[in-house]
């Protein structure tokens, strides 16, 4: 048996519904009893139920997810090729074995947790996470700048928003601080209650607090300095040597640490 941990409910989730969700009690006590052996595997953020109880991501755990079962097929998300998930169908009037007989979806789709993971001088990565398969829009701006927006292609309960047009702080003057908000749209273009942009607390706490996104300038030393995209061309005429050079400098906060430097050989 296959068990997820979920954090909305603090507990361990099974891929056959019919078993009830369970503490790290249940099985550390199992465990110690000789009744069971137990093996956890740390997974990146996210991904975690695909692997564990929903290999196809269809909102259907594994057990479930068979043809005796719902007539369905555990390694395909739509098994009767009506654009729908298996899971979504279930539990939404329809019939994920039969292409006739489609979800009825009438409730909006929630957005139940956001979080800034690290912020640069250009780029912004957001993860997301919803209550059903769903695609995020991201809608923000910079205060008198142009709206700007992002979404999500694949349905999914866990999205990562890459929002890599912004604009760089300059020294503190000024400031781009970007605010907007994100909305998910389930598969029936039923649209979420919009929630702002996540904070990034520890990110801001040399503004005064958490804020909206504000992008790094070029003159804060607490953060790294990252240096890349470097290019130069020499030209000689008349006797004269010119040499153009470009690079790119950013700056980042919480961004994963650089790849280390391949050894000698």
């Amino acid at each position: 048996m296959r068990w997820w941990f979920d954090r909305r409910v603090n507990a361990f989730v099974a891929e056959d519904p019919a078993q009830p969700n369970q503490p790290l009690s249940f099985f550390t006590s199992q465990a110690s009893a000789g009744r069971a052996s137990v093996t956890a595997v740390g997974l990146p953020v996210g991904t975690g139920e695909g692997f564990g109880i929903d290999f196809d991501r269809d909102d259907l755990k594994n057990k479930a997810d068979t043809v005796a079962a719902n007539g369905t097929n555990p390694d395909v998300a739509d098994s009767d090729g009506d654009t729908w998930l298996d899971g979504h169908e279930l539990n939404n009037g329809g019939n994920p074995s039969n292409p006739s007989v489609i979800s009825n979806d009438t409730r909006p789709p929630r957005v139940l947790r956001a979080v800034t993971q690290f912020v640069t001088g250009r780029v912004a990565r957001i993860n997301v996470e919803t209550n059903e398969p769903c695609v995020i829009q991201a809608s923000y701006s910079f205060g008198g700048g142009p709206i700007q927006s992002k979404t999500t292609e694949v349905p999914s309960k866990t999205h990562t928003l890459l929002l890599n047009d912004l604009l760089p702080s300059s020294g503190g003057a000024p400031w781009m601080t970007y605010s907007g908000t994100l909305t998910a749209i389930d598969l029936g273009s039923q649209t979420s209650t919009p929630q702002s942009l996540p904070n990034m607390p520890a990110f801001n706490q040399g503004l005064g607090g958490p804020l909206p996104i504000t992008t790094r300038n070029f003159t804060d030393l607490q953060t790294t300095v990252v240096v890349g995209n470097l290019s130069a061309t020499s030209t000689l005429v008349g006797g004269v040597r010119t040499i153009n050079a470009s690079l790119r400098v950013d700056q980042k906060v919480g961004a994963p640490p650089a790849a280390p430097s391949a050894p000698n050989c």
